[in-house]
This record gives C-alpha cells, structure tokens and sequence, in this order.
C-alpha cells in the first residue's frame, strides 16, 4: 500500500474537545489530520487506516486539532 501512495493512519476521537469529531493521526509522524468528510463507517476510534490526501486550504470549524486535510481514499487496514 506504501508503494501505491497510501499513508498508515489510526481513527481517534477527539469529540471531548471542543468543536472536534474524528481526526486521523498519521502513524509514521503523529502529525493530526482533519479529514473534511469522513464517512460514517470509518468514525471508530483506534480503527486502523490507509488514506491518501491532499492538504485543504478550507478550515474544519472550530477544531485546532490538526490540519485540514480532503480524502482521496482511505482503506481499512488489516494488522
């Protein structure tokens, strides 16, 4: 999945924060992700993650969690 342009991600709920809902952290760096749209089947916190994204310039509301990002793909990762 490396070699196809796939980022490993992990699902994490910051709805306890204000303003936030999912993010996706990036494994290799720990850099926070704001995914503009995320559908309903992957808002599981700890769920394992492939994405592929481009960064947004659009703001995602009131969460300082991270950077605004828009999904290109995102898989569920097995291990």
């Amino acid at each position: 999945m490396l070699a196809a342009g796939f980022v490993e991600g992990i699902i994490i709920d910051y709805s306890y924060e204000k303003g936030c809902t999912f993010v996706i952290k990036k494994v290799e760096t720990g850099e926070l992700l704001l995914p503009l749209r995320l559908e309903e089947k992957f808002q599981e916190d700890q769920l394992k993650v492939w994405i592929k994204y481009e960064y947004s310039r659009r703001q995602q509301g009131s969460c300082l969690k991270g950077i605004t990002i828009t999904l290109g793909e995102i898989k569920i990762r097995e291990n």
